[in-house]
This record gives C-alpha cells, structure tokens and sequence, in this order.
C-alpha cells in the first residue's frame, strides 16, 4: 500500500524517536488511517530488527482490521485461546485477553498500543519492561488518574484535522447548536462519574419528551434523507429516540447498544452500513473503530466533559466519500 505524505513522515519520525527513546506517542486524527500507518511500523520494525511486535486494540473490530493488514504470520489473541505459538512474526490482541495471558507471551522488541489514551492499557506489565512502547491515539489525552505524560517520553504530530482537511482527506463540517441553555442548566445538577456526566442522570433529562421531539424535529430540518448517526445518552433515551423515529413513519431507523447480543448488534450495523439513507441510534458503540464514509450527519444527543468522547463522536462524519463535500453536525449537547 502507498502512503500519503503525512503517513509515511508519521513512520519516519516513530522510527527516528526510537533511536533515542523506548517511549513514543503518535497522534493522528480520527479519519487519518492510523491502521495503516501502525502496521506499516510494525512490518517495518520486524524488517529490520528481526523482533516480534505486539498490537494491543480494546475491540474485536480493531482487532479484525491489523490482523488483515498483517496477513498470515499475524496471530490473534483473544478470549479462547489456550495456547500460543511462539513462531509468529506479529501478535494482535484484545487488551483483557492478553493481560490474562501474560506469562505464555513470546518476547516482543516492540508493542503498539491501539487507542492508547484509554486507561485500562496502563496496568499491562510492558511499561516496567525493556521493551519499544508506541502509543497511537487521536485523543491523546488522559482518562484516568495516570498522566500520559508519565508513560510516553515523546508526542509525534505529524498532520493536523485542519491540514487533512485542507488536503481533502477529511470533510469539514457544518455545526447547528440547539438547546445549550436548558442543557446547561440541568447538568449543573448531574453527577460526575469516570470523569463524564453520569449516564442515568442525563439520560432522565434527554428521555423527556420535548427533549425527543428537539431531535426528530432536528433531524426532519437538518438530516432527512441523509445518512444519520446519533449519539444519545442511554439505553432507555437510545430506545425512546428509536421509537420516536419509527413513529414518524421512518422504517430506516437502527439501534445497537451494549445490553444487545454481538450477533444482533452486527446485523444491525450491517443493516445501516447497506443502508444509504440509514439511521443508526446507539449509546457509546460507535465511537471508535467503526467507519461508515457514508454518514452525511451527526447528531450528539448528549453533553460530554471528554474532549477526547467529543472528537471521537463527531469524527464519524469526517471521511471522504464521493460527492461529499461536508458533514451536517447537530449538537444537541
């Protein structure tokens, strides 16, 4: 695969760091092709130094997506695997399954930390071992009461969104804001839990029914017909959205959250991804790791305190796709 121009200096200035430094954080932004850019500097790193390389990831989706850019001598590690082979070139692994596996790890020269910013990669053993640590995030700010700064030595920057956009490798968007005062006012009451708002206590106020009805009368105005993705704040306001939109006749509405079994939640993602005109409500699944170039608009039915949830959320729109010259950003939060 060719790189673009930013990709191939990311890969550069990740192996110039590592020839003075054992800890490395690369930010690329949502939309940037961090996959691409990450197994180019693991395929590159095994090239040239002959030493096994780790990719931990947090979602079997992540985890999918490196092992096929890594090929055959990639193993994955993941929940139900007993054994593993020492004669592999490239291990890619779900966070969890690995810590619990620790012991029966090959030695790895280097490990790419997917995601990095989220906190539970922080309690994995590496970090106190003589191992290359790169972290790749493009939030690279802290989730937890570790400063990321205490863990990685450097930060490599090599694009901005502004550039991308400049470059037409995303689409810029265009911003409505709707309800600031009332939601203002009512978080004042919400308690902080894990750093966000606390998920019952917003998602009682945007289950109200002139809430609901702010979003459907949001998406007729601003979406109709459009690809939509709409973030709410809960399962129980995800469900009453979704029903608030099948009552408008709408028969291309979809819904996953985390309550639903893997198989349902993939058949309904699939569902929306064939969809042109599709409508996927969900609470906190489609954040990360999911590309659909399609999606024209963006709801936020929600408030955040993470910078980080934030531009995840509203990165969703941002990739090209033919004909598409910007994104729709409702943001009801």
């Amino acid at each position: 695969m060719i790189l673009r121009e930013y990709q191939y200096s990311a890969v550069k200035e990740v192996e110039s760091t590592f020839n003075s430094s054992n800890r490395a954080m690369l930010q690329l932004p949502t939309g940037a092709g961090k996959t691409v850019v990450f197994c180019e500097i693991a395929k590159r790193y095994f090239l040239s130094e002959v030493k096994k390389v780790l990719i931990l990831v947090h979602r079997k989706e992540l985890l999918e997506q490196a092992s096929n850019s890594l090929g055959e001598r990639c193993f994955k590690i993941k929940s139900g695997v007993k054994v593993i082979p020492k004669d592999f070139d490239y291990y890619v692994g779900m966070v969890e399954s690995t810590h619990n596996r620790m012991e029966r790890l090959p030695e790895f020269g280097l490990v790419i930390i997917d995601e990095a910013h989220i906190g539970n990669f922080n309690k994995l053993l590496f970090f106190k071992q003589d191992v290359k640590i790169l972290g790749v995030s493009a939030t690279p700010t802290s989730s937890n009461y570790t400063p990321l700064s205490d863990l990685y030595e450097t930060l490599i920057q090599p694009t901005s969104i502004k550039s991308l956009i400049n470059n037409n490798h995303l689409v810029d968007c265009k911003t409505w804001v709707f309800e600031e005062d009332a939601v203002n006012q009512a978080s004042q009451e919400w308690d902080v839990k894990n750093f966000d708002f606390d998920q019952n206590q917003m998602g009682s106020f945007y289950s109200k029914k002139e809430m609901v009805q702010t979003t459907v009368d949001k998406y007729w105005q601003l979406c109709a017909g459009k690809k939509t993705i709409i973030f709410n704040a809960s399962i129980q306001h995800n469900d009453d959205v979704f029903i608030a939109l099948k009552k408008e006749g709408l028969n291309n509405v979809y819904s996953v959250h985390s309550e639903m079994l893997k198989s349902e939640r993939d058949e309904q993602i699939q569902l929306f991804k064939n969809d042109p005109h599709g409508i996927m409500c969900n609470v906190g699944i489609l954040t990360t790791g999911f590309d659909e170039p399609e999606i024209q608009c963006v709801i936020l039915n929600r408030k955040t305190k993470s910078l980080t949830l934030y531009l995840q959320m509203i990165g969703r729109g941002a990739r090209v796709f033919p004909g598409k010259e910007y994104f729709t950003l409702v943001d009801i939060g």
